[in-house]
Protein backbone atom coordinates (compact mmCIF):
# COMPACT_ATOMS: atom_id res chain seq x y z
CA UNK A 1 0.00 0.00 0.00
CA UNK A 2 1.25 3.18 -0.65
CA UNK A 3 1.69 5.91 1.57
CA UNK A 4 -0.85 7.54 2.50
CA UNK A 5 -3.78 5.55 1.25
CA UNK A 6 -6.64 3.88 3.12
CA UNK A 7 -6.69 0.21 3.54
CA UNK A 8 -10.27 -1.64 3.44
CA UNK A 9 -10.36 -1.62 7.01
CA UNK A 10 -9.47 1.84 7.57
CA UNK A 11 -12.20 2.61 5.49
CA UNK A 12 -14.91 0.78 6.69
CA UNK A 13 -14.10 3.07 9.91
CA UNK A 14 -13.75 6.06 8.07
CA UNK A 15 -9.90 6.32 9.70
CA UNK A 16 -7.23 7.90 7.91
CA UNK A 17 -3.63 7.14 8.62
CA UNK A 18 -2.16 10.54 8.21
CA UNK A 19 -2.27 13.94 7.62
CA UNK A 20 -0.25 15.52 4.69
CA UNK A 21 0.71 19.05 4.98
CA UNK A 22 -1.08 21.69 2.57
CA UNK A 23 -1.24 25.22 2.43
CA UNK A 24 -3.64 27.28 4.28
CA UNK A 25 -6.00 29.21 2.71
CA UNK A 26 -4.62 32.51 4.11
CA UNK A 27 -2.48 31.91 1.53
CA UNK A 28 -4.73 31.96 -1.02
CA UNK A 29 -4.02 35.36 -2.99
CA UNK A 30 -0.18 34.68 -2.66
CA UNK A 31 2.39 33.31 -4.67
CA UNK A 32 2.02 30.25 -7.03
CA UNK A 33 -1.66 29.96 -6.91
CA UNK A 34 -4.14 30.03 -9.83
CA UNK A 35 -6.10 33.27 -9.68
CA UNK A 36 -9.83 33.28 -8.53
CA UNK A 37 -10.71 36.61 -7.51
CA UNK A 38 -14.30 34.94 -6.37
CA UNK A 39 -13.05 32.94 -4.19
CA UNK A 40 -10.27 35.26 -2.42
CA UNK A 41 -12.84 37.58 -1.67
CA UNK A 42 -14.86 34.95 0.66
CA UNK A 43 -11.36 33.94 2.48
CA UNK A 44 -13.10 35.23 6.14
CA UNK A 45 -16.52 33.61 5.23
CA UNK A 46 -16.53 30.44 7.93
CA UNK A 47 -18.68 28.61 5.47
CA UNK A 48 -16.45 29.04 2.71
CA UNK A 49 -13.76 27.98 4.68
CA UNK A 50 -15.35 24.40 5.44
CA UNK A 51 -16.27 24.46 1.68
CA UNK A 52 -12.51 24.63 0.88
CA UNK A 53 -10.92 22.62 3.47
CA UNK A 54 -14.16 20.80 5.38
CA UNK A 55 -13.56 20.27 9.38
CA UNK A 56 -16.26 20.48 12.18
CA UNK A 57 -19.84 21.08 11.91
CA UNK A 58 -19.45 23.21 9.03
CA UNK A 59 -17.82 20.97 7.07
CA UNK A 60 -20.08 18.25 7.36
CA UNK A 61 -22.99 20.87 5.95
CA UNK A 62 -20.76 21.83 3.55
CA UNK A 63 -19.91 17.87 2.35
CA UNK A 64 -24.07 17.37 2.34
CA UNK A 65 -24.55 20.48 0.00
CA UNK A 66 -21.56 19.40 -2.26
CA UNK A 67 -23.33 15.82 -2.64
CA UNK A 68 -26.08 17.07 -3.45
CA UNK A 69 -25.73 20.16 -5.14
CA UNK A 70 -22.74 19.07 -7.45
CA UNK A 71 -24.37 15.26 -8.48
CA UNK A 72 -25.10 16.94 -12.04
CA UNK A 73 -21.98 18.39 -12.41
CA UNK A 74 -20.04 15.55 -11.42
CA UNK A 75 -22.23 13.61 -14.16
CA UNK A 76 -21.63 16.09 -16.81
CA UNK A 77 -17.84 15.94 -15.69
CA UNK A 78 -17.96 12.20 -15.56
CA UNK A 79 -19.74 12.32 -19.16
CA UNK A 80 -16.74 14.39 -21.00
CA UNK A 81 -14.06 12.03 -19.07
CA UNK A 82 -15.51 9.19 -20.59
CA UNK A 83 -13.60 6.87 -18.47
CA UNK A 84 -13.51 2.83 -20.08
CA UNK A 85 -14.19 -0.23 -18.63
CA UNK A 86 -10.37 -1.52 -16.88
CA UNK A 87 -9.19 2.06 -17.00
CA UNK A 88 -7.16 3.06 -14.50
CA UNK A 89 -8.49 6.98 -13.35
CA UNK A 90 -7.40 9.88 -10.62
CA UNK A 91 -9.76 12.10 -9.05
CA UNK A 92 -8.12 14.77 -7.04
CA UNK A 93 -10.29 17.02 -4.64
CA UNK A 94 -12.81 13.93 -4.41
CA UNK A 95 -15.25 15.85 -1.42
CA UNK A 96 -18.15 13.67 -0.41
CA UNK A 97 -17.04 10.42 -2.72
CA UNK A 98 -20.10 11.19 -5.22
CA UNK A 99 -17.93 11.64 -8.52
CA UNK A 100 -15.46 8.87 -6.70
CA UNK A 101 -18.71 6.18 -7.17
CA UNK A 102 -19.39 7.29 -11.19
CA UNK A 103 -15.94 6.15 -12.15
CA UNK A 104 -15.99 3.16 -10.15
CA UNK A 105 -19.16 2.05 -12.24
CA UNK A 106 -17.53 3.15 -15.11
CA UNK A 107 -14.33 1.16 -14.74
CA UNK A 108 -15.84 -1.88 -13.86
CA UNK A 109 -14.39 -4.69 -11.84
CA UNK A 110 -11.59 -4.72 -13.77
CA UNK A 111 -10.33 -0.92 -13.66
CA UNK A 112 -9.27 0.88 -10.51
CA UNK A 113 -10.55 4.49 -9.64
CA UNK A 114 -7.54 6.25 -7.12
CA UNK A 115 -8.57 9.42 -4.96
CA UNK A 116 -6.51 12.48 -3.19
CA UNK A 117 -8.00 14.46 -0.77
CA UNK A 118 -7.17 17.25 2.06
CA UNK A 119 -9.87 16.84 4.27
CA UNK A 120 -10.09 14.39 6.80
CA UNK A 121 -13.68 14.50 7.19
CA UNK A 122 -14.34 13.98 3.38
CA UNK A 123 -11.96 11.28 3.59
CA UNK A 124 -14.31 9.45 5.80
CA UNK A 125 -17.56 10.02 4.02
CA UNK A 126 -15.90 9.10 0.81
CA UNK A 127 -14.60 6.11 2.10
CA UNK A 128 -18.07 4.97 3.54
CA UNK A 129 -20.01 6.27 0.00
CA UNK A 130 -17.02 3.44 -1.83
CA UNK A 131 -16.70 1.33 1.02
CA UNK A 132 -17.27 -1.85 -1.42
CA UNK A 133 -15.61 -0.83 -4.02
CA UNK A 134 -12.46 -0.19 -1.63
CA UNK A 135 -12.72 -3.42 -0.04
CA UNK A 136 -12.90 -4.89 -3.69
CA UNK A 137 -9.45 -3.58 -3.70
CA UNK A 138 -10.91 -0.84 -7.09
CA UNK A 139 -10.04 2.30 -5.46
CA UNK A 140 -7.52 3.72 -3.38
CA UNK A 141 -7.84 6.97 -1.30
CA UNK A 142 -5.11 9.13 -0.01
CA UNK A 143 -4.76 11.77 2.26
CA UNK A 144 -2.92 14.90 0.62
CA UNK A 145 -2.65 17.18 -2.25
CA UNK A 146 -1.55 15.98 -5.49
CA UNK A 147 1.34 17.49 -5.18
CA UNK A 148 2.66 15.12 -2.43
CA UNK A 149 1.07 11.96 -2.99
CA UNK A 150 3.93 10.36 -5.48
CA UNK A 151 2.26 7.59 -7.43
CA UNK A 152 3.67 5.97 -9.95
CA UNK A 153 4.87 7.98 -13.44
CA UNK A 154 2.08 7.82 -16.16
CA UNK A 155 -0.06 5.36 -13.79
CA UNK A 156 -3.37 6.83 -14.74
CA UNK A 157 -5.51 7.39 -17.92
CA UNK A 158 -7.88 9.31 -17.24
CA UNK A 159 -8.07 12.19 -14.19
CA UNK A 160 -10.67 14.58 -13.08
CA UNK A 161 -10.68 17.84 -10.75
CA UNK A 162 -14.18 18.87 -9.86
CA UNK A 163 -14.55 22.65 -8.36
CA UNK A 164 -11.04 23.02 -6.73
CA UNK A 165 -8.20 23.68 -8.74
CA UNK A 166 -8.66 27.31 -7.18
CA UNK A 167 -7.20 25.73 -4.16
CA UNK A 168 -3.88 24.04 -5.17
CA UNK A 169 -0.72 24.75 -3.90
CA UNK A 170 1.91 25.09 -5.04
CA UNK A 171 -0.14 25.36 -8.41
CA UNK A 172 2.57 24.63 -10.67
CA UNK A 173 3.87 22.02 -8.72
CA UNK A 174 0.44 19.99 -8.65
CA UNK A 175 0.27 20.62 -12.40
CA UNK A 176 3.40 18.75 -12.89
CA UNK A 177 2.79 16.12 -10.84
CA UNK A 178 -0.79 15.64 -12.45
CA UNK A 179 1.00 15.43 -15.71
CA UNK A 180 3.60 13.17 -14.81
CA UNK A 181 1.08 10.78 -13.36
CA UNK A 182 -1.36 10.79 -16.23
CA UNK A 183 -0.39 8.92 -19.34
CA UNK A 184 0.61 10.85 -22.68
CA UNK A 185 -2.60 11.19 -24.75
CA UNK A 186 -4.90 10.96 -21.73
CA UNK A 187 -7.50 12.57 -20.89
CA UNK A 188 -7.88 15.40 -18.05
CA UNK A 189 -11.08 16.84 -17.13
CA UNK A 190 -11.44 19.90 -15.01
CA UNK A 191 -14.73 21.42 -13.72
CA UNK A 192 -15.24 25.12 -12.39
CA UNK A 193 -17.83 27.25 -11.23
CA UNK A 194 -18.42 30.51 -13.60
CA UNK A 195 -18.14 33.77 -11.98
CA UNK A 196 -20.02 36.83 -14.37
CA UNK A 197 -19.49 40.78 -14.15
CA UNK A 198 -22.99 41.65 -14.51
CA UNK A 199 -24.66 38.26 -12.76
CA UNK A 200 -25.23 37.09 -9.15
CA UNK A 201 -24.66 34.11 -7.81
CA UNK A 202 -23.53 32.60 -4.68
CA UNK A 203 -21.57 30.35 -5.35
CA UNK A 204 -17.77 31.63 -6.30
CA UNK A 205 -16.34 31.28 -9.49
CA UNK A 206 -14.42 31.79 -12.52
CA UNK A 207 -14.42 35.25 -14.26
CA UNK A 208 -14.11 34.70 -18.43
CA UNK A 209 -10.50 36.29 -18.16
CA UNK A 210 -9.73 33.81 -15.52
CA UNK A 211 -11.03 31.27 -17.25
CA UNK A 212 -8.84 32.29 -20.19
CA UNK A 213 -5.93 32.30 -17.77
CA UNK A 214 -5.97 28.87 -16.38
CA UNK A 215 -6.32 27.48 -20.36
CA UNK A 216 -2.52 29.06 -20.51
CA UNK A 217 -1.76 27.47 -17.10
CA UNK A 218 -2.79 24.44 -18.55
CA UNK A 219 -1.39 24.74 -22.06
CA UNK A 220 2.23 25.79 -20.53
CA UNK A 221 1.93 22.84 -18.04
CA UNK A 222 1.95 19.89 -20.86
CA UNK A 223 -1.98 20.09 -21.51
CA UNK A 224 -3.21 20.30 -25.25
CA UNK A 225 -6.58 20.38 -27.00
CA UNK A 226 -8.36 21.88 -24.89
CA UNK A 227 -11.80 21.89 -24.93
CA UNK A 228 -14.49 24.41 -22.99
CA UNK A 229 -17.97 22.48 -22.83
CA UNK A 230 -20.64 24.54 -21.06
CA UNK A 231 -22.89 23.13 -18.90
CA UNK A 232 -26.53 23.42 -18.90
CA UNK A 233 -27.48 26.73 -17.34
CA UNK A 234 -24.71 28.31 -18.05
CA UNK A 235 -23.45 28.16 -14.44
CA UNK A 236 -20.62 25.92 -14.69
CA UNK A 237 -17.55 25.21 -17.36
CA UNK A 238 -15.80 21.73 -17.94
CA UNK A 239 -12.19 22.10 -19.55
CA UNK A 240 -11.74 18.88 -21.32
CA UNK A 241 -7.48 18.50 -22.02
CA UNK A 242 -5.21 15.74 -23.45
CA UNK A 243 -1.29 15.43 -21.59
CA UNK A 244 0.59 15.95 -24.30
Amino acid sequence: METGEVSPEQSAQGLAPHRCETASLEECGQGDVIVARAFEKRQGNPLFRAFAAPEGGLGRLAGLVMARKNVALNRFAVDLLWPLQGESVLEIGFGPGVALAMLAEAVGERGMVCGVERSVLMLSRAAARNAQAIAQGRMRLALCSVAEVGWPDARFHRALCVSNVQFWRPASRCLAELHRMVQPGGVVVFAIHLQWPDRVRKTPGFYPEEVRALTQRLAHAGFGAIEEHLAPGGWDLCLRVRRD
